[in-house]
C-alpha cells in the first residue's frame, strides 16, 4: 500500500517543494481540536441529522432492542461478518442514552474517523500536515455518500484511510499488524472498501516489480479484467448499469449543488496542471496513484450499479459509491503540489457555500419531519405506518424513509426494507404485524402499488395535500385500497416542488 501514494517523481517532488514548519504538539493538538469543532456543526446545527438512510438505521437499531425484549415477534437479529458494525454502535448507545444522543454520537464519531483518516493519509503523502486540503476533505465528509445515509459503508472506508495512513511512509511489523486489524474492524462495518484496500495494494505490490514502461500493460490488463468482470455479472445475475454512473468518476461527484462540483474539479485541475508541468508526462501515466485513481474510476463506470446476488432478495450497490474514495484520492496524490493563497481562499470559499447552502436545506426537511412526528403523535400507540412521499432526484432518501424516525417509541414503519432485504442484522423470519417481510412488498409500497391487505389493516400512511404548499396529513387504509405515493423531483425542497406521481 505503500507503493500505491508515492513514486520516486513524487519523492522528488515533496523533497523539492516547500514543507509546513514542524509544530509544537500543543499546537497541532489545538488546531485539530477547532477543525473537529468546526466539523462537527452540520451534526449539531439543527434538531435532527438530515442524512438519508441514518432514519432506517436507527429506527431498526431500536426496533433490534424491541426483538431483544421479546416484544417484536417474526423477527430476529442474527449475527454477520459485515455490514453491521454502525448498526451495533447505534443499538449500544440507544440502550445507554437515547435514539437522539445515540445518532448524534455515532455519525460525530463517523465523520471524524472519515475526515482525519483522509487528511492522515494526505498529510502522509505529502509529508506536511494537509490543512491546504481540509476544505475539500469537508465537503467530502458530507458529501452523497454521507446524504445518502450509507453509514456502514463511510465508516469502513475512513477506518481504511486509517489503515492506509500507517503505512504510507513506515511499514514495520507493528504498523502492518495495526493496519490489518483496522482492516478487520473496517470489514465488519462493510467489505466493499476492505476489497478496494485488498485489490489496490496488490496492483500495487505487482506494480512494483515491473519496470515503469511495463506499468502500462499492466494496467491494460487490470482495465480487461474489469472489463471481464462487468460482462460476466451481465450475463450471469438480475444487474442493473445508467450512463449516469459516468459522473462518477471524478470524486467531485459527492456534492448535490453543481458549483461545489464545478469548483472542486476547478480547484483539482488547476492542480494537475501544475503536477503535469513539473513532471514529464510519460512518468506520470506510469505512476502507480494516476493508474489506480484511472482504474477506480474505470469500475465505477463500467461494473453495474445494482447487482442481484442469489442469497439476497434485494440489490447491492456496487461500486458507485466508491466515488469518495477516488475524492479522497486526489485529495492524497494532489497534496504533494502546493496550493497557492489564492486558489485556498477559491476553495474555502465554495465550501462555505456548500454548507451554506446544506444548512438551509437541511433545516427545510426537519420542517417536514416535524409535520410528520407532530402527525404520528396523535395516533395510538404501536400503529403501523407507510409514507406516500418519495424523491426522484436521486440525491438522498430523506423522503422515502421520513416515518422511520419519526415511529421510534410510537409506532411501527411497516415498509421499512431493512428485516426484509437480507443484508442486515435484523431479519423478517416470516409474516409478521411490525414490518412486511417481502422485498417486493417493500418495493410495492415504495412505488405506490401496494393493495393493502387483511393483515395489514389498520395500516395509516402520511401524504401530501395538493397545492402549490404542500400540507402532511395521514389517513387509514382499508384491505383492498391502494397505498398510492406521491413522488417529487425536487429534494429536499417540497416548496414548488412538481409532482411525477400523484395518488394513483
Amino acid at each position: 500500500m505503500a507503493a500505491l501514494l508515492e513514486t520516486a517523481e513524487d519523492r522528488q517532488a515533496t523533497a523539492a517543494g516547500p514543507r509546513l514548519a514542524v509544530l509544537r504538539p500543543s499546537l497541532w493538538l489545538a488546531g485539530a481540536g477547532v477543525v473537529s469543532v468546526l466539523l462537527l456543526v452540520p451534526c449539531f446545527w439543527q434538531s435532527r441529522i438530515q442524512a438519508g438512510d441514518l432514519s432506517s438505521h436507527v429506527y431498526n437499531a431500536w426496533l433490534s432492542l424491541l426483538v431483544e425484549q421479546g416484544k417484536a415477534g417474526g423477527l430476529a437479529v442474527v449475527p454477520q461478518w459485515t455490514n453491521v458494525l454502525f448498526d451495533v454502535i447505534l443499538r449500544f448507545l440507544i440502550k445507554a442514552g437515547g435514539a437522539d444522543a445515540a445518532q448524534r454520537i455515532a455519525v460525530s464519531a463517523t465523520v471524524l474517523t472519515f475526515f482525519w483518516g483522509a487528511f492522515a493519509l494526505a498529510s502522509a503523502v505529502a509529508r506536511r500536515r494537509a490543512w491546504f486540503m481540509t476544505p475539500c476533505l469537508a465537503m467530502l465528509a458530507y458529501g452523497w455518500a454521507f446524504h445518502k445515509g450509507f453509514f456502514n459503508f463511510y465508516l469502513s472506508l475512513g477506518i481504511c484511510l486509517w489503515a492506509w495512513a500507517l503505512v504510507v511512509r513506515k511499514r514495520t511489523r507493528l504498523r502492518l499488524a495495526a493496519a490489518s486489524l483496522l482492516l478487520l474492524l473496517a470489514l465488519l462495518a462493510h467489505a466493499q472498501p476492505v476489497a478496494w484496500t485488498l485489490a489496490v495494494a496488490g496492483y500495487a505490490a505487482l506494480a512494483l516489480r515491473l519496470s515503469p514502461r511495463f506499468r502500462l500493460l499492466l494496467a491494460g490488463a487490470a482495465l480487461a479484467v474489469i472489463v471481464a468482470l462487468r460482462i460476466a455479472l451481465v450475463t450471469g445475475l438480475e444487474t442493473a448499469w445508467a450512463p449516469e454512473q459516468i459522473l462518477f468518476t471524478t470524486g467531485a461527484d459527492q456534492s448535490q449543488y453543481f458549483f461545489a462540483v464545478a469548483g472542486l474539479l476547478l480547484f483539482w485541475s488547476a492542480l494537475i496542471v501544475r503536477h503535469f508541468d513539473s513532471h514529464q508526462p510519460a512518468a506520470l501515466w506510469r505512476s502507480i496513484p494516476l493508474q489506480v485513481f484511472v482504474l477506480t474510476g474505470a469500475g465505477i463506470a463500467l461494473i453495474p450499479s445494482r447487482i442481484l446476488f442469489p442469497m439476497f432478495p434485494a440489490p447491492v450497490f456496487a461500486l458507485v459509491r466508491m466515488s469518495l474514495a477516488l475524492g479522497v484520492l486526489a485529495c492524497a496524490w494532489l497534496g504533494v503540489t502546493l496550493v497557492r493563497k489564492r486558489e485556498f481562499a477559491f476553495i474555502t470559499a465554495i465550501a462555505i457555500g456548500y454548507f451554506s447552502l446544506l444548512y438551509a436545506d437541511t433545516q427545510r426537511i426537519n420542517a417536514i419531519e416535524d409535520q410528520v412526528e407532530s402527525l404520528l403523535k396523535g395516533l395510538p400507540p404501536g400503529q403501523r405506518v407507510i409514507s406516500a412521499l418519495c424523491d426522484t432526484s436521486g440525491i438522498s432518501y430523506h423522503l422515502l424513509h421520513i416515518v422511520d424516525r419519526a415511529c421510534v417509541g410510537r409506532c411501527f414503519s411497516y415498509a421499512n426494507y431493512e428485516a426484509a432485504s437480507g443484508q442486515f442484522s435484523l431479519r423478517a423470519t416470516g409474516a409478521n404485524p411490525v414490518v412486511l417481510s417481502r422485498h417486493a412488498d417493500v418495493i410495492a409500497v415504495e412505488s405506490g402499488t401496494y393493495v393493502v391487505t387483511d393483515r395489514d389493516a389498520p395500516l395509516y400512511q402520511v401524504f401530501a395535500s395538493a397545492g402549490a404548499e404542500p400540507r402532511f396529513q395521514i389517513r387509514s387504509l382499508r384491505p383492498g385500497d391502494i397505498a398510492a405515493a406521491t413522488c417529487f423531483e425536487s429534494i429536499p425542497l417540497l416548496k414548488g416542488a412538481r409532482r411525477s406521481r400523484v395518488d394513483r
